[in-house]
């Protein structure tokens, strides 16, 4: 168990996917993802299975609750293959290392299907699930938290899965509002 680092955090539930920083990483993103999940359970469920290291830092629940999973300080595997241009001008390869990930509860257009990239397009988001307000209201106040916190995490790099993983991710998804930050 350890402490949690935001004010809003409600509950930690530990993952054990993760690992220290290497060097000359740095945070300075912050990776928007829509869980493309049912549910709340199935979702930490699979943030915290060691076999599909798979996670993140902060959990955001339909009703608004903020769950931290992994440490600010250790590197939590939600990124994958992304990319992304860091504050010297450089190309970065592979974002966990250089940012925090957050998971907002939603089934995007999965509302009865299990997510996959290349069924994305055929099912449309005219069934979408929308995000809650209170989704949106704790994501602010948590990246405001965190932004405040990180000087090296501009609010330019605030930026949706789908933004950093180009043709491999659509998270967190067209209905998604970004009013809320931009």
């Amino acid at each position: 168990m350890f402490e949690p680092d935001a004010a809003g955090v409600t509950q930690v539930v530990p993952s054990p996917n993760h690992r220290l920083r290497r060097d000359g990483e740095r945070l300075e993103f912050v990776i928007v993802h829509g869980t493309w999940m049912a549910g709340d359970d199935e979702a930490l469920a699979r943030l915290r299975d060691p076999e599909i290291q798979v996670s993140c830092h902060y959990y955001i629940t339909r009703e608004g609750r903020v769950i931290q999973l992994v440490p600010e300080a250790l590197v939590a595997y939600h990124a994958g293959k992304s990319q992304a241009v860091n504050s010297e001008g450089v190309m970065v390869d592979g974002l966990n290392g250089w940012s925090l990930g957050i998971e907002v509860a939603n089934c995007g257009p999965f509302v009865n299907l299990p997510p996959d990239i290349d069924s994305e397009g055929l099912f449309g988001w005219a069934t979408f699930e929308p995000y809650t307000e209170a989704q949106y209201a704790a994501l602010k106040a948590l990246v405001e938290d965190i932004v405040a916190r990180h000087p090296g995490i501009s609010r330019e790099r605030v930026l949706g899965h789908h933004e950093v993983s180009l043709g491999r991710k659509s998270d967190p998804g067209l209905h998604f509002d970004w009013g809320w930050w931009r």
